[in-house]
């Protein structure tokens, strides 16, 4: 299966799998699972994987490669929530396993949606406030921090207002003391 997977040949490489199955259930490896995984997120047959998952459930969760397979294929398949419940599963996170999720959390879940004047130099840090209404925004170089209003309906920002003179801000922190 892996030099069908390495040759790009992953629809055959399933095939083989599921020949194994039925043949030869009991002799399926934690291994051979993983490989199956990457040929139904290579091929996207997120149903196909989704199956595997559940039925060799067992055989995953006791190797490293094939949680990672199982990541990247949920990864794939746009389902971020199952590849972090199983993340956050691990006890020992691999530099591997980070890059797995990086790599598809970069080309699937973040996108730019609008590119926003800060009104100043050097955005150190940003946030919402506790309300979700208003995005506070610290700049670094400019001294400075900036608020913006944010509509829900139509998801644009507006600027409110942005104060001055305040020496290099790096974090926002809201407390919930009134007594402070």
């Amino acid at each position: 299966m892996k030099k069908l997977n390495d040759m790009k040949e992953f629809k055959r490489s399933l095939e083989l799998f599921r020949e194994c199955e039925q043949t030869k259930h009991d002799m399926i490896t934690d291994l051979a699972v993983g490989q199956a995984l990457k040929s139904c997120a290579n091929i996207k047959d997120f149903q196909a994987g989704s199956r595997i998952h559940h039925r060799y459930a067992s055989l995953i969760e006791k190797n490293n490669y094939s949680i990672g397979s199982l990541i990247d294929f949920y990864m794939q398949s746009k389902d971020v929530d199952n590849a972090q419940l199983l993340f956050d599963k691990l006890e020992k996170k691999t530099v591997a396993i980070y890059s797995i999720m990086m790599k598809d959390a970069e080309k699937e879940v973040l996108n730019v949606k609008e590119h926003l004047d800060c009104h100043g130099s050097f955005t150190r840090y940003f946030t919402f406030d506790p309300t979700k209404k208003f995005l506070l925004v610290a700049n670094q170089k400019s001294n400075n921090l900036v608020c913006f209003s944010y509509n829900y309906d139509n998801g644009t920002y507006t600027f409110v207002s942005q104060l001055d003179n305040i020496e290099s801000p790096q974090h926002i922190v809201f407390l919930n003391d009134p007594s402070l």
